[in-house]
């Protein structure tokens, strides 16, 4: 398959395994990215995946859940052998991503729970230091703004089809093996065993806008919020909802 352009509405499937949940103190471990068109075929099967060479002792300080993991896993004592730094690791995939989508803002970044990969890829972790931006953020940079979480469709189905989503997770339940590339596979196959709150059929969903002064949320100022509340079936509980538009000053609107 040659390389997309935006009628090939390209999605970049990105999945990242982390030292622990905070993007400020913790660190990406493991990246692996997986790229398909709108009707979601591979343009590459062997996709792209790096473990990050990582100290020691900043494996001996995750949390339980982490230690438990990657060390069942694998991934701890990969990390350790590691030759990738994380700023070869972020040129190697920016470098995958731009052979086969070349034009910037062009493909969705895509994944299950891909906010919280995205949140990793836009911060300035500990490996960012020399690097104002981050080391990841040229991933971010490249692709566009708007993301596919397959975790919205699956939260979706099981609101509005309880019973066929809970019996295609039984039909499909498998033990994740928490890395990357395998993760990502899981979510373009839609059977990662990950889904909460099945026969959820009322559960409420919270729709928040944001009109901002720009996109970096490090600088950026919110002028404006809105928000609705539905059940799952997409019924308002309150029509007026929320609404407020913040005070601000001239200097952060001429900025």
């Amino acid at each position: 398959m040659s390389a997309l352009g935006f009628q090939g509405r390209p999605l970049v499937w990105i999945d990242c395994e982390m030292t622990g949940l905070n993007p400020e103190t913790d660190r990406i471990i493991e990246i692996a990215v997986l790229i398909t068109n709108g009707n979601l075929d591979l343009v590459d099967k062997a996709g792209c995946q790096y473990v990050v060479k990582t100290d020691k002792h900043v494996l001996d300080n995750m949390g339980e859940w982490c230690v438990n993991q990657h060390g069942k896993s694998g991934l701890t004592q990969e990390a350790i052998d590691s030759p990738h730094s994380p700023v070869e690791v972020a040129e190697h995939v920016l470098e995958y991503i731009k052979r086969w989508v070349p034009e910037p803002h062009t493909a969705l970044l895509a994944g299950n729970t891909v906010h919280a990969d995205a949140m990793f890829l836009r911060a300035k972790g500990p490996d960012s230091i020399g690097f104002p931006k981050g080391v990841w953020s040229g991933i971010i940079e490249h692709l566009h703004y708007r993301i596919v979480d397959v975790s919205t469709i699956k939260e979706l189905c099981c609101s509005w089809y309880p019973d066929v989503a809970k019996k295609y997770k039984e039909q499909t339940k498998k033990e994740s093996a928490h890395r990357a590339l395998d993760d990502i596979q899981d979510s373009i196959d839609g059977r990662s065993d990950q889904m909460t709150s099945l026969g959820f059929s009322d559960g409420p969903l919270i729709r928040v806008d944001l009109e901002t002064t720009g996109l970096d949320a490090k600088t950026y100022r919110i002028l404006e919020i809105a928000v609705l509340i539905t059940n799952g079936n997409l019924d308002l509980i309150d029509e007026q909802g929320c609404h407020y538009v913040v005070k601000s000053g001239p200097e952060a609107l001429n900025e």
